[in-house]
């Protein structure tokens, strides 16, 4: 179980099959940091994953008189910051 996350398997299913795969990812507001698969492995025992969900950082930058916001951004490619500026 990994706080502020959710998986794509079954809900309300507490035992799977051996050999089951499930992928976490992190609910809104939140950016994974770590591995997001897992895997069933018998007895009740899973390898992964080995990630944590945290807050992502918002923030608003005042700079030379103008107002930039900073936001991050997960993909599937890596992570982003983006800078947004208006006057």
């Amino acid at each position: 179980m990994v706080p502020h996350a959710t998986h794509d398997g079954p809900t309300g299913v507490s035992v799977f099959p051996l050999g089951t795969q499930l992928q976490y990812a992190c609910e809104e507001g939140y950016e994974i940091d770590g591995f997001f698969r897992a895997m069933c492995v018998g007895e009740g025992k899973w390898v992964g994953p080995r990630m944590t969900c945290s807050r992502k950082y918002t923030g608003v930058i005042v700079q030379n008189g103008k107002r930039n916001r900073m936001v991050s951004v997960d993909s599937l490619i890596g992570r982003w910051q983006i800078k947004l500026q208006f006057s």
